[in-house]
């Protein structure tokens, strides 16, 4: 996450604590088809749930410049389910506003 600054505005350490567990940990065998989280999105979501909202937001932001078809595991607190949801919304908002 290279646009993440590593002190936030109050001054407070940007820490991810995903850096603590291995990168296969956010991205499991198994992904929910839009319903609830599988067990090993669930353990990630509990993982991501410990992170600084800020950091978590860029994270997020981040995870969300690929393209709905490229969406696996779980980044900025969200599934690959639930952000192809947040690009499907986004851009229906976009062609509304261009309508």
């Amino acid at each position: 996450m290279s646009s993440l600054p590593e002190t936030s505005k109050r001054g407070e350490p940007n820490r991810r604590p995903c850096a603590d567990y291995p990168l296969d940990q956010f991205f499991p065998t198994t992904e929910s088809k839009g319903g609830s989280p599988s067990a090993g999105e669930k353990l990630a979501l509990r993982i991501c749930a410990t992170c600084p909202l800020a950091v978590r937001g860029v994270c997020l932001e981040e995870a969300l410049r690929f393209p709905a078809y490229d969406q696996h595991g779980v980044a900025g607190g969200t599934t690959a389910s639930q952000r192809r949801s947040i690009i499907r919304g986004r851009r229906a908002a976009q062609l509304a506003e261009v309508a």
